[in-house]
C-alpha cells in the first residue's frame, strides 16, 4: 500500500537485494541477519538527522519549510524500506526471490531513448557552420537532459592505443587498488588516476575538437579539465547505487535551475552493452533536487569505440553490473568553470599531473585547460 506503482516497489526491492548481498559477501553477515539488521539501522539514521537538525533556527519560514521537507522526504523513504524490509518470504522461496531482485537490476522499466548527436563519417567535410550548428544542437540536449552521447566523436585509432596503454598499465592500477590509492566506487569498480606522459595526456583526446566545440558552448570560453582518471569495473562487479559525482552548489533550490558548473565526460575504451554494462541515467535530475522521483524515465547508451557521452555532476546516475568475463575500462574526463574544485572524489590521489614537455604539446589556445595542473 506504501507503493503507488509496482516497478517501483520491484526497482527497490532489487536495490535493496544487491545492498544485502554487497554487505553479505566477505562473510562477515548472513543475508536474513541482515534483513533483520538494517531497518533498526536505517531508523537510527534517521534519528540522527533529527539531532543533526537541531542546531538550526527554525522560526524562520523559508528554514522550517525546508528542515520539513527533508524530513518528509527521509521518513516516506524510511517506510517504503521497512516495508520492503518486512516482505515475508518462505524459506523454499528465499533463493526464487533474490534471483529475481538480482535479475531486475539490470532492467529499467520506463526506458527511453538516450539523446545523442552524430558527426558522421563526412565529418571532417562538413563546413564550420554546419559543425558549428551541430555542436549546439548538442549543448541543447545536454542543457535539457544533463546528458547526451557523441557519435564519432574521436578517432577509433586513438582509443585503440589508449586501450593498449591502458592494459600495459596493469601492473600500476593493481598496486593502486591495493594501496588504497584508487578510490573504490562500488563492488569491484575503482577509479583511478591516469598517468599523462603518452596517450593519455594528448592534446587529440584532452582537447578534441568535436567535444571542446560542445564544451565551449556549454561552459563558456574559461574552463578547465578538473581531472582525468579511469573507472575499472572489474568482470563480476555489481551494478552501483544511484547516486550524483558532486553535490549541489546550491541544495536549498529544489529546482537547480543554474548553468552546469562540472561536466564528466566519458570515454569508453570498449564498446558498452548490457552484458559488459553500460552507465543508466535519469535524463533531467540534473535540474530536480530530490534523489529519485516515481517511476523516472531511465536511460541507458550503448557505445562503440569513437563514441563518448556527457554528464552533468548533478545528474542521478549509476554504472551497471559487469557480468561478461572482461574488465571494462572507462575514462573519465572532467572539464569543469575555472573557479570549481572537486573537493569530494580526491583527498588520497592526483586529479591531474602533466608535466611542461606534454603541456607544450597543446594548441596554444587551449593550453588554459592543463596549465594549472602543471608539475614539472
Amino acid at each position: 500500500a506504501m507503493y503507488q506503482s509496482q516497478s517501483a516497489r520491484a526497482r527497490d526491492e532489487a536495490l535493496m537485494a544487491g545492498y544485502i548481498r554487497a554487505l553479505a559477501a566477505d562473510g562477515a553477515y548472513d543475508p536474513q541477519d541482515l534483513r533483520r539488521i538494517l531497518p533498526a539501522t536505517a531508523a537510527f539514521g534517521i534519528l540522527k538527522y533529527a539531532t543533526d537538525m537541531a542546531p538550526y533556527d527554525i522560526t524562520y519560514p523559508d528554514t522550517a519549510d525546508a528542515v520539513r521537507d527533508a524530513f518528509s522526504r527521509r521518513f516516506k523513504d524510511l517506510t517504503q524500506f521497512l516495508d520492503i524490509a518486512a516482505t515475508k518470504r518462505k524459506p523454499d522461496q528465499a533463493g526464487q526471490h533474490e534471483m529475481k531482485a538480482a535479475s531486475m537490476e539490470n532492467i529499467a522499466p520506463n526506458t527511453v531513448a538516450f539523446p545523442e548527436i552524430s558527426y558522421g563519417d563526412d565529418a571532417p567535410s562538413a563546413s564550420p557552420e554546419q559543425m558549428s550548428e551541430l555542436a549546439r544542437t548538442g549543448a541543447d540536449l545536454f542543457r535539457e537532459n544533463g546528458t547526451f552521447v557523441i557519435r564519432n566523436c574521436l578517432s577509433p585509432d586513438l582509443i585503440h592505443r589508449a586501450f593498449r596503454a591502458f592494459v600495459d598499465g596493469t601492473d600500476s592500477q593493481i598496486a593502486d587498488i591495493k594501496s588504497g590509492r584508487a578510490l573504490t566506487v562500488g563492488h569491484r569498480r575503482y577509479m583511478i588516476s591516469v598517468p599523462t606522459d603518452g596517450v593519455f595526456g594528448s592534446s587529440q583526446l584532452l582537447a578534441a575538437p568535436r567535444l571542446l566545440a560542445v564544451l565551449d558552448d556549454l561552459l563558456g570560453d574559461q574552463f578547465v579539465l578538473g581531472s582525468l582518471t579511469s573507472v575499472l569495473a572489474l568482470q563480476g562487479s555489481d551494478a552501483q547505487r544511484w547516486h550524483r559525482d558532486n553535490d549541489p552548489l546550491f541544495p536549498e533550490d529544489p529546482d537547480m535551475e543554474m548553468p552546469p558548473f562540472s561536466i564528466a565526460v566519458l570515454i569508453p575504451l570498449v564498446p558498452l552493452d548490457a552484458e559488459i554494462g553500460a552507465t543508466e541515467t535519469i535524463p533531467g535530475s540534473h535540474r530536480d533536487a530530490l534523489d529519485i522521483r516515481q517511476d523516472p524515465p531511465f536511460a541507458r547508451p550503448d557505445i562503440v569505440v569513437g563514441d563518448c557521452y556527457l554528464m552533468d555532476s548533478r545528474l542521478m546516475h549509476r554504472g551497471m553490473a559487469n557480468t561478461s568475463t572482461r574488465a571494462r575500462p572507462v575514462l573519465s574526463l572532467v572539464y569543469q568553470r575555472a573557479w570549481y574544485r572537486d573537493y569530494q572524489n580526491f583527498t588520497d590521489q592526483p586529479a591531474l599531473q602533466m608535466s611542461h614537455d606534454t603541456a607544450d604539446k597543446f594548441p596554444q589556445d587551449r593550453r588554459d585547460l592543463i596549465s594549472w595542473a602543471i608539475t614539472a
